[in-house]
Formats: structure tokens, sequence, C-alpha cells
């Protein structure tokens, strides 16, 4: 749902009318693209908010471009015949997520607002794409994720599952990002993107 503007702009040919020839390189979360953004090998990234604020402590020159959606679709999963019906059964058990994304940001607060702190889980690191097998196999206990993956998992382990909405309440944005050498030397490029983006939104 997040790059749904995306999408529909390829499709409709917007980039092309903005004189944008746009290649698409996916990447397994936001925060993963980052440094080819900093280095240039990509002009610019789609991702969360949390991914260019945690990043730019180490690098100023990184830069949120626009804000292209709000949304409040993570999920925290979880497996019920692993004794789970409630978050306070979360206590002691393995929750796996991608390190360093908002997954974990979202966990910490999930957690909190339920009585619980992150000494009281084990999380255990995994890459978003592998999260739907852990699950499945029983190696975690449960997830908090974002689409599709949230949805593949449920989908997945049927009536055995689990979820509450992950997020406590606070809206993500998913953003456009950038290095300052792409705002100081091509300016023009970040606003042919936008207005195909905007025709995108206005179809």
């Amino acid at each position: 749902e997040y790059v749904t503007l995306l999408y529909v702009a390829l499709e409709k040919g917007y980039f092309k009318d903005e004189g944008i020839d746009l290649t698409l390189k996916p990447y397994q979360a936001g925060i993963l693209a980052i440094p080819d953004v900093l280095n240039g090998t990509i002009d610019m990234s789609l991702g969360n908010e949390f991914a260019p604020v945690v990043k730019s402590f180490d690098a100023p020159s990184l830069k949120i471009l626009a804000s292209i959606d709000r949304t409040s679709s993570y999920e925290l999963i979880a497996r019920r015949d692993h004794g789970i019906t409630k978050p306070a059964d979360l206590k002691g058990k393995k929750i796996g997520i991608p390190k360093n994304t908002q997954s974990e940001f979202f966990l910490g607060t999930f957690l909190a607002t339920n009585n619980l702190l992150l000494q009281d889980v084990t999380i255990v690191n995994i890459k978003p794409f592998d999260l739907e097998g852990a699950i499945a196999t029983g190696a975690i206990d449960a997830t908090l994720i974002w689409p599709p993956h949230s949805y593949t998992i449920k989908k997945e382990l049927g009536a055995n599952a689990v979820s509450w909405p992950g997020q406590s309440g606070q809206d993500t944005y998913f953003v456009l990002i950038g290095a300052d050498t792409l705002v100081k030397t091509r300016p023009q490029t970040i606003e042919r993107v936008l207005q195909a983006l905007v025709k995108a939104e206005e179809f």
C-alpha cells in the first residue's frame, strides 16, 4: 500500500511524461537503501520516516524530500498454540523482527503500552522476507511487521494467528529520501518525480 503512487505513476507513464527514466531496485527494508542513497548508487529511496531520522545522526546530508503516505498498518502477530492469547502472554517469548527498523521501535512502544519491557522478551533479528518461515515453523512465537508480510503471515497461520495493531496509536509516514547533493545539483529532478506522483494521486 505504501508504494501505490509509485506503481500507478509507472503504469500510467507519468514519470516518462515528466522526462524521468525510472529504474526500480527492491530492498527488504527502507533503511537498507540509505547507504546506496548516500554513496550515489541510487538517487532516491522510499521508506518510513524512521530510517532517515535514525541515519541522519551519522549522515546529516540525508534529506526527506516528501511524504507520500501515512499509515497505521503494522501488526503484532503471534501463535495461539504457543500459549499467546493476550499481550501479557508475550512475556518470556521469542519475537522476531528486522532489527534497526521501525518494527523494533514499535515493539518497544507496544510492550510498554502493555506493561512489559524489552527485557521481558527475547528479540530475534530476522529479515522481513524470512519472517513468514520463522513463525510458520515455530522458531519464533511472534513478530511485529508491516504489510504485505503481516498479511502473508496471518494467511499462513490461519486460525492459529492472534494479532493486535502494532503502532500503539502512532501513525508512520512513508517518505521519499535523497541526499543533499541531489537537492543542490538536480532539484528539477526531484520536482519532476513529485509531479509524477501528484498525477498518480489525482488519478
